[in-house]
């Protein structure tokens, strides 16, 4: 299972960063997935996907492989990333 602290100590790293563009928060952990939401007025013209990608390459470098699953905008401002973890 993966441990929900950790997550929430990456969080923190990519917040310290990346925050007031973009701010990620957690919203779900189980064994299969973790679900994190980002709000902020992000880099359009960056790509808007590099936002998440650099939340999953801070997984891993973390030791949690994982994909990019689903991304799913909740509002113009924040979005839903779904994270699949590689083992499952």
């Amino acid at each position: 299972m993966i441990d929900p602290s950790k997550v929430i100590r990456i969080i923190d790293m990519y917040n310290k960063f990346r925050s007031p563009e973009a701010v990620a928060s957690l919203v779900k952990v189980n064994e299969e997935t973790i679900q994190i939401s980002f709000k902020g007025s992000f880099c359009f013209t960056c790509g808007l996907n590099e936002w998440f990608e650099d939340f999953r390459l801070l997984l891993e470098e973390n030791g949690i492989n994982s994909k990019i699953h689903s991304i799913k905008q909740i509002d113009v401002d924040e979005f839903l990333v779904t994270f699949k973890t590689n083992d499952s």
